[in-house]
């Protein structure tokens, strides 16, 4: 059986579950488990996550890649701190679950002095860069099951900038097994 066909026999015994404002049909064929896009349109920054491997042994890292693109006309700085485009996450800006259980974050918090210009991303007008995040390092991921992992920031996406520009993140989540 194919991931995205588990995936939805395991979302369908959570019928009528409602995520991210989308309401899942039970076929697998409504599901693209393995990258969320943004579906931007204007100025800002769009995000998109992908997952690395799928699926994943016991010992494996849980690891997705965020991506970031400018969607602006020009150049812009991006201050990667409190971001996934750290090397290591210092916040809360997922949500995980497995198996319907949501896993807390577990990771650095960190408190900083003012960034210094070297402390700043240069981002070109229709460039991106991207990031591997280690899940496992910030949420416990070692049980099996199905994970669903959406990129959502403290305080909710209709608030979230970077730098004073609007990121549109993708709403649907990604979903990574564990055998």
């Amino acid at each position: 059986m194919h991931l995205a066909e588990r995936i939805a026999k395991q979302l369908c015994k959570l019928a009528g579950v409602v995520f991210a404002g989308t309401l899942f049909a039970c076929t697998a064929e409504s599901m693209r488990p393995e990258t969320a896009a943004a579906n931007a349109a204007g100025d800002g920054l769009a995000v998109e996550l992908s997952v690395i491997k799928n699926p994943l042994a016991a010992s494996d890292s849980m690891e997705l890649l965020f991506t970031l693109k400018n969607l602006t006309s020009a150049t812009v700085q991006v201050l990667p701190w409190g971001t996934p485009l750290e090397n290591e996450l210092s916040a809360h800006l997922f949500q995980v679950s497995v198996n319907g259980e949501v896993l807390q974050f577990q990771g650095r918090m960190v408190k900083r002095a003012a960034p210094k210009p070297a402390d700043y991303i240069v981002l070109d007008a229709g460039n991106s860069i991207s990031r591997r995040v280690n899940l496992s390092a910030a949420y416990d991921v070692s049980a099996s099951g199905i994970y669903r992992v959406l990129f959502s920031p403290p305080g909710g996406m209709e608030t979230y900038t970077i730098d004073g520009h609007s990121v549109f993140a993708p709403t649907q989540p990604v979903m990574v097994e564990r055998l």
